[in-house]
């Protein structure tokens, strides 16, 4: 049932957060949102992790430069 939160309606307001990552992340930038997979997807966009799962970003912001 699309409507249920489960069964579409969630994955539905994850496509919304895209368009609007989308139309104010430039391509090629980068951005920061607790949920890294579906939203990194659908972006196509790469993202800063603090949590240490994805990215050689994950010792930012432990770090004082995310280039150490």
């Amino acid at each position: 049932v699309p409507h249920e939160r489960w069964l579409g309606e969630r994955h539905r307001r994850y496509e919304q957060v895209a368009r609007y990552v989308n139309s104010r992340v430039p391509a090629g930038g980068r951005f920061m949102a607790t949920e890294i997979g579906t939203l990194g997807y659908l972006t196509d966009r790469s993202m800063v992790d603090p949590f240490g799962l994805i990215n050689w970003t994950n010792a930012w912001p432990r770090s004082t430069s995310m280039y150490e």
